[in-house]
């Protein structure tokens, strides 16, 4: 009997298992409203029980300059500019196949779970946050096209999905456990976008060939060069 070596899942595997597995979790706490949903309900009593002077009108300007739509749209020009830059649609295919996926998740997922915020009176469409799917999932392909060799880059890339998270629940725009859900979807989405971006690109060429291919049958031989046969 011949024994096939068993491959060892890779790490992208299991981040994409882990990440999953955190998102369907607090989903189920949401959804039936267990522990996470207690820690929410502290949490909020302890922001809203404090005055924030400074830090509120901090947080409240980085809310405002990570509104989902400006953030695409900043997102969606710098792309453009780097594939003119570039002359490869690798920028843009990257960009536009995460807007895509980032709108049909985020909002298929809002609207199937249908949580309303701390502050919406029982409406709204809280779960997951979307400036914070957002800035994970803008800032994540942002590194990816520019790179994050120094050091500073990948701090600062980091910091923003991170301080926009914890804003909106400084500003009781969100419960925490819509912004946790935010930072697991967006890493999920950013293990997504790379590979259909890929394979999307790959397609393309393939489909370029073989136009270039069915071109040439049948094209009379360039002047000078004698057909064999």
């Amino acid at each position: 009997m011949i024994f096939r070596a068993v491959r060892r899942p890779s790490w992208r595997t299991w981040r994409v298992v882990l990440l999953t597995v955190g998102l369907l979790l607090l989903l189920e706490q949401v959804h039936f409203e267990g522990p996470i949903v207690r820690l929410d309900f502290a949490v909020r009593h302890w922001v809203t029980g404090h005055d924030f002077p400074v830090s509120g009108y901090a947080a409240e300007l980085i809310v405002d300059i990570a509104n989902p739509p400006l953030v695409v749209a900043l997102l969606l020009i710098l792309v453009v500019v780097l594939t003119a830059q570039r002359d490869s649609l690798q920028p843009v295919t990257l960009g536009v196949t995460a807007v895509v996926l980032l709108s049909a998740a985020v909002l298929g997922l809002k609207y199937g779970v249908a949580r309303p915020g701390p502050a919406s009176w029982g409406q709204g469409v809280a779960w997951p946050s979307g400036h914070t799917t957002t800035s994970v999932v803008a800032c994540g392909v942002l590194a990816q096209l520019i790179g994050t060799e120094r050091r500073y880059t990948r701090m600062v890339l980091m910091a923003v999905p991170a301080l926009v998270g914890l804003s909106l629940v400084l500003r009781d725009y969100h419960w925490l456990s819509d912004v946790l859900a935010g930072w697991l979807l967006g890493s999920l989405l950013l293990i997504a976008t790379p590979a259909l971006a890929t394979r999307l690109m790959g397609m393309q060429r393939s489909a370029s060939d073989a136009a270039i291919s069915h071109g040439q049958v049948g094209a009379e031989p360039p002047p000078g060069r004698k057909v064999l046969g």
